[in-house]
């Protein structure tokens, strides 16, 4: 029977330039078991806490390290962002924040 999948990690930068490309790192904390994957979904909230659905996506994960570029907009708002990722078969969200400089 399968266990319990290790718990996934990720990393993004403190922060990124607007016009930038804002990098995901995705990480299996353990190792997954032979021929399984992830799905994960990335959504972004902006500095005023309102999803961004331009930049939300879903990515499948066969291995990790992955990562995943998002490019930011120069007119992106200035301030603290959050990336949230959620673990599509666990459920779990792994919040993130980050800051888009002017």
């Amino acid at each position: 029977a399968a266990g319990p999948l290790s718990p996934l990690q990720v990393d993004v930068p403190s922060e990124v330039p607007a016009g930038a490309s804002l990098r995901v790192t995705l990480q299996n904390a353990g190792p997954l078991p032979d021929g399984t994957f992830r799905v994960v979904r990335l959504e972004l909230n902006t500095p005023q806490g309102q999803p961004y659905p331009l930049y939300a996506r879903n990515l499948l994960l066969r291995s990790t390290p992955d990562s995943e570029l998002i490019p930011l907009a120069h007119n992106d708002p200035p301030g603290k962002w959050m990336l949230k990722a959620r673990d599509v078969m666990t459920g779990v969200v792994i919040e993130k924040p980050f800051t888009v400089s002017s």
